[in-house]
């Protein structure tokens, strides 16, 4: 193990200090130690949620891979005192995650665009839908419950299970992080009386949670926001946020749990989330809304935010009242909500042998990206091209007019060619 003296990227301390050469526990260290050492913990005490973002130049997200970033060389740069240290992580990561390193993987052509900054997308892994909310359903011991049958039902792959249970520590370690921050903050800051609600609420919380489930709507907004931030500096899709948070949401009082909700709104709408999926049927075709439902058709046409961009999934038998209801929003101008409908998409699903109990279960994510929460990710590989810069090249004979080099195809003088008889 490496001697460190740096308190810097502890993910990519932990990651390397790992003793297991599998990745996936190695990752599973580096959040481990994350979570103990960040000091990117934050309660929100107007809104009464939690932020955990992921900082530092090593890390991992829950919709790609584990990564170490190339800012790290500024890092490195910055901190001459410890620049051994961090080049060590840089040199041990980059060598195990060999096949990440796209850049080294594009034709100069492609390296030419990303300069250019104008036409190749290029390295981003997509959107995904995990069930952020089992944290707060089942808590990190239902997990392990579940972890250990699974270990038991697949023998031979103790390290990834091994992982998870460590990434399952990680959680813990944040949920004890946020009860002393809760503490602290009741103890030594200034807060009007309804912040100290919150604030108490949320030590409250997690003097339990996230190792034990959550016990009303507040408690489980609290965690859900630890875990959906944890994803990175751009958290992604809620999904069906009608459906798992409604246990949660009819065991609170009326009033309490509405202010949540519009708190957590708030909450999206500041970390720009992506897309969040209302109503829709089962395989019997049953409507699948509820009061929550409802709820949040009224927040979204009361905020008129553009996110999370709002899917209402609509079929044969959705109620006239969600109808007026998604027409009221979207008569506010917001844009909102985007319907998707169940008879086209759940056969197409059903078509690529997805079974229809799952296929009813479908919900959107990024921009309008299909995925069955928790047991699918769309991946990309984001190849973005601009037709603008195409006929661009058509007209300059191949040349940019950012850089005037030579990129695209040189297909000679566009005027000449234009005066020319068609080919036959």
């Amino acid at each position: 193990m490496y001697d460190f003296t740096t308190k810097l990227e502890p993910f990519g301390r932990g990651w390397v200090n790992c003793v297991s050469d599998d990745l996936e526990k190695k990752s599973a260290c580096g959040l481990l130690l994350w979570a103990k050492e960040t000091s990117n913990l934050k309660i929100d005490a107007d809104l009464g949620l939690c932020y955990a973002y992921m900082d530092g130049v090593t890390g991992v997200t829950n919709y790609g891979p584990t990564y170490c970033g190339d800012s790290i060389k500024y890092l490195i740069d910055g901190n001459p005192d410890v620049a051994n240290e961090l080049s060590y992580i840089r040199d041990q990561m980059l060598d195990k995650l060999e096949h990440q390193r796209m850049w080294d993987h594009f034709t100069v052509e492609q390296k030419k665009h990303i300069d250019e900054g104008d036409l190749w997308g290029g390295t981003w892994c997509g959107h995904s839908n995990p069930k952020y909310a089992d944290f707060a359903l089942v808590g990190t011991n239902g997990y392990r419950k579940k972890v250990e049958s699974a270990r038991t039902a697949n023998p031979g792959n103790d390290d990834f299970y091994d992982a998870m249970m460590i990434a399952l520590d990680a959680v813990d370690v944040l949920g004890e992080r946020f009860k002393e921050l809760a503490e602290k903050m009741l103890a030594e800051t200034e807060l009007t009386e309804d912040q100290r609600i919150k604030v108490e609420r949320i030590a409250a919380t997690f003097d339990h949670a996230p190792k034990e489930p959550c016990r009303d709507f507040c408690e489980g907004v609290a965690v859900f926001s630890l875990i959906f931030t944890l994803d990175g500096n751009a958290p992604d899709s809620p999904g069906s946020f009608d459906q798992y948070m409604y246990g949660l949401w009819k065991a609170t009082d009326p009033e309490v749990r509405r202010e949540y909700l519009e708190n957590l709104w708030e909450f999206f709408h500041n970390v720009r989330a992506w897309n969040l999926t209302i109503a829709g049927s089962d395989e019997n075709w049953n409507d699948r809304s509820n009061d929550l439902t409802y709820e949040i058709l009224d927040v979204t046409a009361k905020k008129k935010y553009n996110t999370p961009n709002l899917t209402l999934r609509v079929h044969r038998n959705t109620p006239n009242e969600i109808w007026k209801a998604a027409y009221k929003s979207l008569a506010t101008g917001c844009g909102l909500p985007a319907l998707y409908n169940d008879e086209v998409v759940c056969p197409a699903l059903e078509a690529l042998g997805i079974p229809p109990v799952d296929s009813h279960n479908y919900c959107m994510n990024g921009c309008n990206q299909i995925d069955i929460q928790g047991k699918s990710h769309m991946g990309l590989e984001d190849g973005e091209i601009s037709v603008v810069k195409c006929l661009e090249y058509a007209l300059f004979n191949g040349e940019c007019l950012h850089t005037h080099e030579i990129i695209g195809p040189q297909t000679g003088d566009a005027p000449q060619r234009a005066s020319q008889p068609p080919s036959q």
